[in-house]
């Protein structure tokens, strides 16, 4: 996929059977941006599939206009089958603007932004101190039972510290973020 990033699926094999996988290049708008790994499972038992896409978009807090097309292409991604679908991963939004877009493309795909709450994903380590954003989104077919941001996050807030915790050197800078449904 990437030199130095790999998107991947963990699943439980008891509970799911893989289908398929598909890579779309889409979000690389014809550049060395990621592209959108898809991947399809159906219930062990059988019934319908599920369908998740995992993204990490363009980084930085000066490109807002190339998420925005990222955005875009993944709206047409979503729209290439209908199926229960998740899209989850680092949507690197940094700003209002990113916002705006996530909430655009929720609207556009008639998926539940389920993540749209959560106070901070990611601990963004700068040279004055410890910035706390929310990097990592999940958007779905349905509204989730919970939605949190796990580890450090969850062990160490929000709020700006002079650095980051141990959590981010050692395990990572993002938090694990974890839906349920009912």
């Amino acid at each position: 996929m990437h030199p130095t990033h790999h998107l991947g699926v963990l699943f439980d094999r008891r509970r799911w059977t893989l289908v398929d996988t598909t890579t779309h290049d889409e979000t690389r708008l014809g550049s060395t941006h990621k592209p959108t790994l898809e991947v399809r499972l159906r219930p062990a038992g059988g019934g319908e599939i599920l369908r998740v896409l995992v993204v990490h978009l363009k980084a930085g807090g000066e490109h807002v206009e190339i998420r925005a097309l990222q955005h875009q292409a993944l709206a047409r991604i979503i729209a290439y089958r209908r199926e229960r679908t998740i899209v989850l991963g680092d949507f690197n939004a940094t700003s209002d603007a990113d916002r705006a877009s996530l909430a655009a493309l929720a609207r556009r795909t008639s998926l539940v932004w389920a993540s749209e709450d959560l106070a901070c994903s990611a601990f963004w380590s700068r040279d004055d101190g410890c910035f706390r954003t929310r990097l990592d989104h999940v958007l779905m077919w349905r509204a989730p039972a919970t939605v949190e941001a796990a580890g450090g996050c969850a062990t160490h807030g929000c709020g700006w510290e002079a650095s980051c915790p141990t959590y981010a050197e050692q395990v990572s800078d993002h938090c694990p973020v974890v839906v349920t449904l009912d």
